[in-house]
């Protein structure tokens, strides 16, 4: 086993930890829990297993599996970032619709 091996096999416990306390702490719903526990998994997979990386390479045409993980990576990255600013979004219309109801109920008062 080598150094980063280790290293990356000892932070990824640490957030499937992390994960799973949040899951009981109801802090994440079901399918973050599973989104982000599979995740991890597959990353501490391929940290000990690196041919997988290879395998998905060859499967879908591309150099390297270093290349496989990288492009995987960064679509997570897009997808949660879309996730996060869609949120985001709604949040601002939902204190937008707020904001509304309370400006609309303190003229009604005056």
């Amino acid at each position: 086993m080598t150094l980063i091996q280790f290293l990356i096999a000892g932070l990824i416990i640490l957030f499937l930890i992390k994960t799973v306390s949040d899951f009981k702490k109801k802090r994440i719903s079901s399918s973050n829990f599973l989104f982000w526990f599979f995740l991890w998994l597959i990353i501490l997979i391929t940290a000990f297993i690196p041919q997988v990386t290879n395998f998905l390479a060859e499967l879908i045409g591309a150099k390297r599996g270093t290349d496989v993980a990288t492009y995987f990576s960064i679509l997570i990255i897009f997808f949660i970032l879309f996730k996060i600013l869609s949120r985001l979004e709604r949040i601002n219309q939902e204190i937008t619709e707020i904001v509304r109801r309370i400006t609309f109920k303190e003229q009604d008062k005056k």
